[in-house]
């Protein structure tokens, strides 16, 4: 009887502190993802494009796409599982990003 509440309490203590982790992971994705200023999508491209711009988009997709990958990486270490699509929500402006940097790419690279 004993073990069983012993049990319990550490199951307890378990998903207080998850959730702990949780609020703080929330938290930070809140204040990164406020503190960035999306470009519009309108501006997709300058009348000229050299190779250095597109070094540039490369460098700066790269960037975000680890970023992404490293908030599926968190999840996954917090939860057990990848997150799905409502889970992925804190981090939405950083796929609008990634999308419209991917755009972007290919754009330059038809143009070049």
């Amino acid at each position: 009887r004993d073990h069983a509440a012993n049990h319990i309490q550490s199951l307890v203590r378990a998903k207080s502190a998850w959730r702990k982790k949780e609020l703080l992971l929330r938290e930070k994705e809140n204040s990164t993802r406020s503190s960035e200023k999306r470009r519009p999508r309108s501006t997709l491209l300058p009348a000229v494009i050299t190779a250095t711009d597109i070094q540039s988009l490369s460098a700066e997709k790269r960037k975000l796409k680890q970023q992404l990958k490293q908030y599926d990486q968190r999840f996954f270490d917090l939860h057990g599982r990848m997150p799905n699509k409502i889970e992925k929500e804190p981090i939405r402006n950083l796929y609008e990003q990634y999308h419209d940097i991917k755009t972007r790419l290919i754009q330059a690279e038809a143009l070049h």
